[in-house]
């Protein structure tokens, strides 16, 4: 069964080693969403470019296999950040907007970004965790974004489709949080994997809500095997597992 994982990160232009490790896990297509953490929680406008040429030129130079989303801090100026999402989406044709832990994404200082995603047509993948445990804001500049932020976004903006990272992040709480959101989304990336998780996501939101994503941070991190058996080797139907690992990312991302 082939998968498109929608959550990867990278560090270098040097990717043929993931490329090949990934199609032979049958991975067909990847989409990175920039080295996010190079230069902590609050990057400045030429950190954020920096972060997004790498991405631009991977998809450019690899672009029968990656897709890239526009990273973007809300922190950096509203001028800056339109001008980098029309760099990033309308002149190099990246497919969606990545959030990191800048801020909230409930803060008001996301919703001029949630406007452009909504104009544009694209999505919005904010990194999402329950803090019950970890609290909001462990770290200086490190902002947590809850599931109860995720809903604020989702009721604010009803026409953006936010794909929420980390279903094991956001946990049974957050499944119960999004089920009368139709917008939000989930991607399964990162997290140990837990057995039952994906099985009970399926049937409080269905498997068309759920995408495979791995938090793959290449050339270190998380691994591609252990995030992709734990949709496999899921207690669900086939035709679920075929949603979330390849024919949801396929409509959601256009491809």
């Amino acid at each position: 069964m082939e998968a498109i994982d929608v959550h990867v990160h990278t560090t270098t232009e040097k990717c043929e080693e993931l490329i090949d490790y990934a199609k032979n896990l049958n991975i067909v297509k990847v989409c990175i969403l920039g080295d996010v953490l190079k230069y902590g929680y609050n990057q400045n406008e030429e950190q954020v470019k920096e972060i997004n040429d790498l991405t631009i030129f991977l998809t450019k130079k690899y672009p029968d296999f990656f897709i890239g989303f526009c990273y973007i801090n809300p922190r950096n100026s509203i001028k800056f950040i339109e001008q980098e999402i029309e760099r990033c989406i309308l002149k190099n044709n990246l497919s969606g907007i990545k959030l990191e832990a800048s801020t909230f994404a409930s803060d008001k200082i996301v919703f001029p970004i949630c406007d452009i995603a909504v104009n544009l047509n694209i999505p919005l993948l904010q990194h999402s965790t329950s803090t019950l445990a970890i609290g909001r804001n462990p770290i200086p500049f490190c902002y947590q974004t809850d599931p109860d932020d995720i809903v604020v976004l989702a009721k604010n903006f009803p026409k953006l489709t936010i794909i929420s990272a980390h279903l094991r992040g956001v946990d049974i709480r957050g499944i119960i949080s999004y089920k009368k959101f139709e917008n939000i989304f989930v991607d399964t990336s990162g997290g140990q994997p837990i057995r039952g998780v994906i099985e009970y996501a399926v049937e409080i939101i269905g498997s068309e809500r759920i995408l495979y994503g791995s938090d793959v941070y290449f050339p270190y991190g998380r691994d591609f095997p252990v995030q992709l058996n734990a949709v496999i080797g899921s207690d669900i139907k086939t035709k679920d597992k075929e949603n979330i690992l390849f024919k949801n990312a396929k409509r959601i991302l256009k491809i």
